[in-house]
């Protein structure tokens, strides 16, 4: 780059409009990119102070059953069908059937990640099935 008074241009004769940025890529093949330095180091934090949440297991019955309750603190709740053998339908009322719900796949292994803090509730097709709960918290 040549500086041109407070202005510096680069090697194509174009104005670079702070002398922190850089041209970088192929100008003839229109890959050209401006990248802007930051005056200012990118924040880290120097360990992780903890992890909050909690796991269990759930039997979800042929009738509707409450998988977790409603929980002001949660950040996520991660649900897993460990049985595997038949669906597993989620919805955020007791009013969730077969038909109404998001169902978690039959494949054992099958999950949904949920970011909400209210009540979720399941119900499987024909027989009880047991599904994991992994919820992480806001520290409080």
């Amino acid at each position: 780059m040549v500086q041109i008074g407070v202005i510096c241009e680069d090697s194509f004769g174009s104005n670079v409009d702070h002398k922190l940025d850089h041209m970088i890529g192929n100008r003839a093949h229109g890959q050209l990119v401006q990248i802007d330095r930051a005056n200012e180091p990118i924040p880290t934090r120097d360990a992780i102070v903890s992890v909050v949440g909690r796991t269990e297991q759930v039997s979800v019955a042929t009738t509707v059953t409450r998988i977790a309750g409603a929980n002001p603190w949660r950040k996520s709740i991660k649900i897993t069908n460990v049985t595997g053998s038949q669906l597993v339908w989620i919805g955020f009322s007791n009013a969730v059937t077969t038909s109404t719900g998001d169902y978690l796949h039959s494949a054992a292994g099958s999950n949904t990640t949920l970011a909400v803090s209210g009540e979720i509730w399941g119900i499987a097709s024909t027989g009880a099935q047991t599904v994991s709960v992994l919820e992480e918290e806001f520290e409080h």
